[in-house]
């Protein structure tokens, strides 16, 4: 339960980071929250604890009343990046950097521009890398 409460504290501060103008990389900031979501699916397997850590970040992402476009896009792009990763029959890194990829087209489907697109996809894909490599040097 500890490591699940701390999971949820370093979405938050993820979450907070990314509504300020620091997470910007040149003109594009990447998607750090939705990446971290579907890298966390790898740790918890359990649906409820999935959900749990989208809506943590989609509710943090909310600015007004009601459901809008880019809550919705984030909760899509997050629940079908999450499935592609799980569902994919090859190996698990790959498989993770097709569900990134393919959130990542979601999330951009509303204004999609090649170049920018390919910018925030080489971002989501350094910060899903950046992402393991804390998870495997962190202490077990």
């Amino acid at each position: 339960m500890f490591l699940f409460t701390a999971s949820l504290f370093i979405l938050f501060l993820v979450s907070l980071f990314q509504l300020t103008n620091y997470a910007f990389v040149g003109p594009i900031k990447p998607d750090l929250a939705l990446v971290l979501v579907i890298f966390l699916s790898f740790i918890y397997k359990d649906w409820i604890k999935r959900l749990i850590l989208i809506l943590l970040a989609a509710v943090i992402f909310k600015f007004g009343v009601g459901l809008e476009l880019g809550n919705g896009l984030f909760i899509v792009s997050s629940l079908i990046g999450i499935i592609t990763a799980e569902k994919l029959p090859g190996s698990p890194a790959l498989n993770f950097i097709t569900g990134v990829s393919i959130a990542t087209l979601v999330m951009n489907i509303t204004s999609f521009h090649v170049t920018t697109f390919l910018l925030e996809l080489t971002y989501n894909l350094s910060t899903l890398l950046v992402y393991y490599l804390i998870y495997k040097l962190w202490p077990k």
